[in-house]
């Protein structure tokens, strides 16, 4: 079972495994006569000898045990998982809070799943500055940015997040100082938004005022 950032797993009697990969989290099964990856954090040893190793290089995600997953979700008062959410709740969302639309992608307890990386991807899709106000936002605005969303995220999952397996067009690739935008050539901007690095294309990505 998924709900935004975190993973869960049945385990013996009513335990459930959960896992938060952070930012460099993984998983890796492989055969006992492997070497465990460098990065391991916790390593679970099969009957067969064959192992699943949790690796992290920059130590930024969570492993443990939980009794429930429902009561786990309410305690973090986490909000609905980004592709579970519908139109209608999206539009409520924005409808009720003010800031930056990066910010509110990025908040957890309104919208569970969406990173940094993917916020930029999903504004760069919709053609929106990531400092854009909620409230300068158009009701179709609002529409396209859900499309993006989910569309976005749905084929990160089928890429299994792997970069080399992005399409061409997309800004993840290319984020970074010096880079150029894909859609229009143009030099690739950054700025600290809520406390996160955004990047963005200044001339496909207009701030709406």
């Amino acid at each position: 079972r998924r709900h935004g950032k975190h993973l869960f797993v049945r385990a013996d009697g009513d335990l459930w495994l959960r896992l938060h990969f952070g930012m460099t989290g993984s998983l890796r099964y492989f055969k006992h006569e492997e070497q465990a990856p460098r990065h391991t954090r916790v390593l679970f040893v099969f009957a067969n000898a064959h192992s699943l190793a949790f690796e992290d290089q920059r130590k930024f995600g969570e492993i443990g045990l939980i009794e429930d997953v429902n009561n786990f979700l309410k305690k973090r008062a986490l909000g609905p998982d980004a592709l579970d959410v519908s139109l209608g709740q999206f539009r409520e969302i924005f409808a009720k809070h003010r800031g930056a639309v990066k910010t509110i992608l990025l908040n957890q307890k309104l919208i569970a799943g969406i990173g940094n990386i993917y916020a930029d991807e999903i504004l760069f899709r919709a053609r929106i500055h990531p400092a854009t106000q909620v409230s300068a936002l158009k009701e179709k605005t609002v529409a396209k940015l859900f499309r993006a969303a989910r569309d976005i995220l749905k084929k990160a999952i089928d890429a299994k997040a792997d970069m080399d397996r992005m399409p061409k067009s997309w800004l993840l690739p290319r984020r970074g100082k010096g880079r150029k935008c894909p859609r229009c050539g143009r030099e690739l901007k950054s700025a600290t938004i809520g406390g996160r690095t955004a990047w963005f294309c200044a001339q496909c990505q207009k701030r709406a005022r």
